[in-house]
């Protein structure tokens, strides 16, 4: 099998020859059962019913599918989220969002995605078959999240391109959803915001999120609701009062935090 693979066509050329190797050999591989997690394939039927590999094989597929569940059940019970998951409201009405948070923490548990990576599913991946279900878990995701975020998440990354390229953003969308369901009018906001240069390759979202803040604190008439006119005027408090992000200093350009 492994001569026939390598005979299909040359690897000198290719970027990774192990993942042409992976693609061809699923191709001449495609009779066995579905295997233990989305993106891998199932024991070949030759090599299941072979008396020593198939069930060594089967008892290994089970094991990962063990801990499959297992990673799922922690995650839908845990009193903290992952960093990763950020300011994403978990909670019983949205089950897609619960069941795809459970789905992309078994994908990283598996592919070693480091906790300190705020990207959803991580770096992207080789090997077709895991690269499709990557795109698929990262487009569940983005339909869920949507409920939370309005149309933002999908608006941001064509506004700047180091938005799309900032594993924040979706946290900032969130947030200006926010900020229109309280009555401010975002698109506005955000056109000025924008406006005052390109935002930096690092830390987009943080940047655009400082500008934003910014502007509120001055209120340059970005609110889309009009004053009742038997409400008393609130006395405004200076810009210095209103609540900025921090910066930390361990870290170039202004944070996230509250």
């Amino acid at each position: 099998m492994l001569h026939r693979i390598v005979n299909i066509g040359e690897l000198g050329s290719a970027h990774d020859p192990a993942a042409v190797l992976d693609h061809r050999l699923q191709i001449l591989t495609q009779d066995g059962e579905p295997g233990p997690l989305p993106w891998l394939r199932g024991i070949p039927s030759r090599v299941a019913a072979d008396p020593v590999w198939g069930p060594y094989l089967q008892a290994r597929g089970a094991r990962v599918d063990d801990l499959a569940v297992a990673v799922r059940t922690a995650t839908a019970f845990a009193r903290v989220s992952a960093p990763w998951v950020g300011e994403m409201r978990v909670s019983p009405e949205n089950r897609e969002l619960a069941n795809v948070i459970g789905e992309v923490t078994v994908w990283r548990a598996a592919t070693g995605v480091s906790p300190e990576d705020e990207r959803p599913t991580g770096a992207p991946v080789l090997g077709v078959t895991a690269a499709q279900y990557q795109r698929v878990l990262d487009g569940r995701l983005d339909r869920a999240i949507g409920n939370q975020a309005g149309n933002w998440s999908s608006v941001l990354p064509t506004r700047d391109p180091a938005l799309a390229r900032d594993p924040l953003q979706p946290q900032i969308a969130r947030r200006l959803y926010e900020l229109e369901r309280r009555g401010i009018g975002v698109q506005r906001l955000l056109e000025v915001a924008l406006a005052q240069g390109p935002l930096p390759d690092d830390h987009a979202a943080a940047a655009l999120w400082w500008r934003v803040t910014g502007l509120l604190s001055r209120d340059q008439g970005l609110s889309s609701r009009r004053p009742s006119s038997t409400s008393r005027t609130t006395p405004r408090r200076p810009p210095d009062a209103v609540r900025r992000p921090t910066v930390n200093p361990n870290r170039s350009g202004p944070s996230l935090g509250r």
